[in-house]
């Protein structure tokens, strides 16, 4: 595999050209996507379109920068009083930006703040954390949670005032809120199987756990990738070892059990439930399992035919209309990681348009966001702290599969 970085006017094309042992190109005849570099931010740990497509945010542990993705002008910084930043997210419909992160001295540890995304300003006061790891918001941006040691706890953000503290033990990991902030589920250490996780999701309202059957999954390693809010906030889903199951939140109760989505795993090995990951408009669900990606419409209750993926793939997101996909994927040669690298695919054909492969086996990863009108593309290079944002022509284009990517490549994105 070669890259080649052609100059064309004031913008760059990238042409992916797979080689046979001879060196001529592979796949004579299909033409190749060259997305041209829109803009280039050396701020590129974190790289995100807003919901509505309207706004872009780049972050990496020191600045955060919000951008109109019209123009692709800068509009602004969003400073506050953390050190280091941690995490960055467009909530309440995108007109609000989250951020969080750590205090390197003062009485407060951890902090939050929330800023306008028209303007970069400031929404509200900064809301003191506990302390913790990890801190997430609502959909609507009204309340945050935060997970520390084994305890988690829910803050409402206009006044900070804690709503919800609850023992999380053996030990509390990573988090999420349903939309309206009324639903708080996370992972913890696995009592049984202490190199697994398990989930327990809790009513914020009381308390108490709800969906407890249903999150006990024996003999499986659970991730929060395995539970999905849906956009509204009125429904989850929730992966197994089989396949998903919909549940109503206002009721609790079972809206759709899936088929069996792929073969069983055989007695001595270990279970992986589904990763969920509902597209933006709620229209679609995807469960990413060995075998491929399934397509599940939420108005028809149809699941496609499971799109193959390459292998490792992880970190999806999708196209609002639940067309054009994106993740990020990793290279293995048995149990050693030999490189990774970004994609984008086509879930009517399964065909992959695009594909940044890379063989640096460790770092951060490169991430690939797509845009909810699927035409751009945020690549986040983790390792380089560069952020790269791509046009994608009028898809669909060009179609090669992934898993014919060798694992010796080189690098591919190289800054103008």
């Amino acid at each position: 595999m070669k890259f080649l970085i052609v100059p064309i006017g004031f913008g760059l094309a990238i042409c992916v050209l797979a080689l046979r042992a001879n060196g001529e190109p592979a796949g004579v005849g299909v033409p190749p996507l060259h997305p041209r570099v829109i803009l280039r931010d050396r701020c590129g740990q974190q790289a995100m379109f807003s919901s509505d497509g309207s706004r872009l945010l780049t972050a990496d542990y020191q600045k955060s920068r919000l951008w109109d993705a019209v123009t692709y002008k800068p509009i602004g910084d969003l400073a506050f009083g953390a050190a280091r930043i941690d995490r960055v997210s467009f909530v309440a419909g995108g007109r609000l930006v989250f951020t969080s992160g750590t205090c390197d001295s003062g009485p407060r540890a951890r902090i939050a703040r929330f800023f306008a995304a028209e303007t970069a300003a400031p929404s509200g006061p900064e809301i003191d954390l506990q302390g913790g790891r990890r801190a997430v918001t609502s959909g609507d941006g009204k309340y945050v949670a935060e997970s520390w040691g084994d305890e988690v706890s829910v803050l409402e953000a206009a006044t900070s005032r804690v709503a919800l503290s609850k023992d999380a033990a053996p030990a509390a990991g990573d988090l999420r809120l349903n939309g309206n902030g009324s639903f708080l589920v996370y992972e913890c250490d696995s009592a049984d199987y202490p190199q697994d996780s398990e989930m327990r999701m809790i009513r914020v309202r009381d308390g108490k756990l709800a969906f407890e059957d249903q999150l006990r999954i024996p003999k499986c390693d659970c991730q929060l990738a395995n539970v999905a809010f849906s956009p509204d906030g009125k429904s989850v889903a929730i992966g197994d070892t089989k396949g998903f199951k919909i549940f109503d939140l206002a009721t609790e109760k079972l809206i759709f059990d899936s088929p069996r989505l792929c073969p069983p795993i055989e007695s001595w090995e270990r279970a992986r439930a589904s990763k969920m990951e509902f597209s933006p408009d709620g229209g679609f669900l995807f469960a990413i399992r060995e075998n491929g990606v399934h397509r599940f419409n939420c108005a028809t209750r149809e699941v496609r035919r499971p799109v193959s993926m390459p292998s490792g793939f992880d970190a999806f997101s999708m196209s609002r209309d639940g067309r054009y996909a994106s993740g990020w994927y990793r290279l293995q040669n048995g149990v050693r990681q030999t490189g990774q690298g970004a994609v984008v695919v086509d879930m009517d054909t399964g065909k992959a348009l695009w594909q940044w492969p890379r063989n640096d086996p460790g770092g951060d990863g490169c991430y690939a966001t797509i845009a909810p009108d699927g035409r751009r593309l945020a690549v986040n290079d983790a390792q380089a702290n560069c952020a790269y944002i791509l046009d994608l022509g009028d898809l669909p284009r060009a179609a090669t599969q992934p898993s014919a990517v060798p694992a010796d490549i080189s690098s591919g994105l190289v800054p103008p």
